[in-house]
């Protein structure tokens, strides 16, 4: 085998695939039907930047600058430890190019916004087979979404996870529709950066495991190399993005359902059946707060993990106690399968009438940011000047954001937040009373009786999941594709559901594909009716026919 030759040909077929790629007609059409959605999504994010053009400091901000911090201050790079890698390094680069961070993660992630709109109506085009119809109202709609540019304005991981999961769809098409080496290198390196962003993003792998055997049907050894391949690229993606902190905010989410005999870890059962029985009572206003719930756990089981886990093989006593919870939820879901599958669906309806981003009014601009901006000596100290372009300490950096944060300037778009909230969820299945308020992480206001009324689940998210149904259902337009990522989503939007609080910020991500499948459920009848149409037009031709003649 010459591997010189190898990797020269390789080289080659990546130069032939990019060559056609630029000069393919779908390319063409793409740009071209997607000019209203670009023209659209640039003036609202430039009249937003005119306004405000400094990025919002959120209260996570500072878990992503640790890694610019550890790079300044220390000369190591450090990921931290309940963050994937992608976005803090991304972050890293305007510190390393002396240009105010405040000012280049916003406009960068705007391009990213600006791109992934791009990238949905290169879905639409490959996905739908009346694309001319419906491209421009699907990316319309996802340029103008609001909850999308609040993100891109915010220094947080969730713009990226969007571009990136859109860009992955794509990849993972590509290589359904020529399924080669170059364009298997695309999907893997979709999954690799897609898995960057946010901690749930990693179980996007699930996406290239089930695409392989739909697109190499019945082709063993093909399937057998290419699941090899991405388990290798999974394994250690997972490995350079690890966190800890997942499985104990899993645990405190099934806590209530702990059996009565633990099969896994039998010993433990004092420390944590005790905390069962009283959030078993407390959990339908509980829920919500998981985060305080897995920091009680934690200290409940901290004597049990030092007695019967001693820090070893490298491994601290936190990561000891994540093994240990890892185990518990197993336990529960042995126990409670059903009970399991059902929690996400239960939180994700609490949260339905949320918005799925924050509001720049008073609180988040001035206290939430003013907390967040000063919540260590060093995010002034280190990384004021980097921030901002000039050093400042505390104080000063409260005066800079008196001085730069107008919420009446941007009162427009907190009310297109608003509009925009208010048409998501308009029709709906009825609204009940709740018996105990419930409780929802950052929550603003939605339906009537707020967080006193249990929202009906809305048409939107119904509609949605009907157009999933009828893309896996429906043959053809690189049905493979579609199939593995609509399931994909589902299991990851799933998953962030059961392990998150109850938080809109989780479906966030979800929301413009949402978009993009109602529209696909239109397809798709469109596709039907006319199929059933088109078969009953040549009956009813050769009948015609046969009488005459005869």
């Amino acid at each position: 085998m010459n591997i010189k030759k190898e990797v020269q040909d390789f080289w080659n077929g990546c130069v032939e695939l990019t060559r056609s790629l630029l000069r393919s007609t779908e390319l063409k059409q793409v740009l071209l039907w997607c000019i209203p959605a670009l023209i659209v999504g640039f003036a609202l994010r430039a009249v937003l930047l005119v306004q405000m053009p400094y990025g919002f400091i959120q209260y996570d901000t500072p878990d992503f600058l640790t890694t610019p911090y550890q790079f300044l201050a220390k000369h190591h790079l450090v990921i931290h430890g309940k963050k994937s890698f992608l976005t803090p390094v991304f972050f890293l680069l305007p510190f390393i190019l002396h240009i105010p961070a405040l000012i280049f993660i916003p406009l960068a992630q705007n391009i990213m916004g600006l791109l992934g709109v791009v990238l949905a109506g290169g879905l639409v085009r490959l996905w739908f087979k009346q694309w001319r119809w419906f491209i421009v109202p699907v990316t319309v709609l996802i340029a103008g979404n609001p909850f999308a540019i609040w993100y891109e304005k915010t220094l947080m991981g969730e713009a990226n996870f969007l571009f990136f999961a859109l860009l992955l769809a794509v990849f993972g098409t590509l290589w359904a529709k020529n399924p080669c080496k170059q364009t298997f290198v695309l999907l893997l390196l979709g999954l690799f950066l897609n898995a960057g962003t946010r901690g749930e993003a990693k179980l996007y792998f699930a996406f290239g495991l089930a695409l392989i055997p739909l697109v190499l049907w019945r082709q063993w050894g093909s399937i057998l190399l290419h699941w090899a391949i991405t388990l290798v690229v999974m394994v250690g993606t997972f490995h350079i993005s690890e966190t800890s902190h997942a499985p104990s905010l899993l645990y405190a989410t099934l806590v209530h359902l702990t059996p009565d005999h633990l099969r896994f870890e039998p010993d433990i059962a004092p420390y944590v059946l005790p905390l069962r029985d009283r959030y078993r009572q407390e959990w339908v206003e509980r829920q919500g707060e998981l985060v305080q719930v897995a920091k009680v756990i934690n200290r409940a089981i901290e004597p049990y993990v030092k007695e019967h886990y001693p820090a070893k093989h490298g491994k601290r006593n936190r990561e000891m106690a994540a093994d240990v919870f890892q185990r518990l939820c197993l336990d529960v879901l042995v126990s409670n399968p059903v009970g399991v599958a059902l929690v996400p669906f239960g939180k994700f309806q609490q949260a339905t009438d949320g918005w799925s981003s924050g509001v720049f009014d008073e609180g988040y601009l001035d206290r939430h940011q003013k907390n967040a901006a000063t919540r260590g000596k060093w995010m002034t100290q280190v990384l004021s000047k980097g921030l901002t372009g000039t050093q400042m300490d505390d104080m000063e950096m409260k005066s800079f954001i008196d001085a730069h944060y107008d919420p009446k300037r941007i009162q427009w778009f907190a009310d297109y937040q608003k509009a925009w909230n208010f048409g998501m969820i308009a029709l709906r299945l009825p609204d009940r009373p709740m018996i105990k308020k419930r409780w929802v992480h950052d929550y603003v206001p939605g339906v009537p009786g707020g967080l006193a009324t249990n929202p009906g689940m809305p048409f939107f998210y119904i509609l949605a999941f009907a157009g999933m149904l009828a893309m896996m259902l429906r043959s053809g337009q690189l049905r493979e594709a579609q199939v593995a990522w609509i399931l994909a989503t589902l299991f990851v939007w799933w998953s962030a559901t059961l392990v998150g609080v109850t938080n809109a910020r989780f479906r966030f991500v979800y929301e413009p594909q949402c978009i993009l499948f109602i529209f696909a459920l239109i397809d798709c009848l469109w596709d039907w009716a006319s199929r059933l149409v088109g078969s009953k037009a040549p009956k009813e031709t050769k009948e015609t026919v046969e009488c005459t003649t005869s």
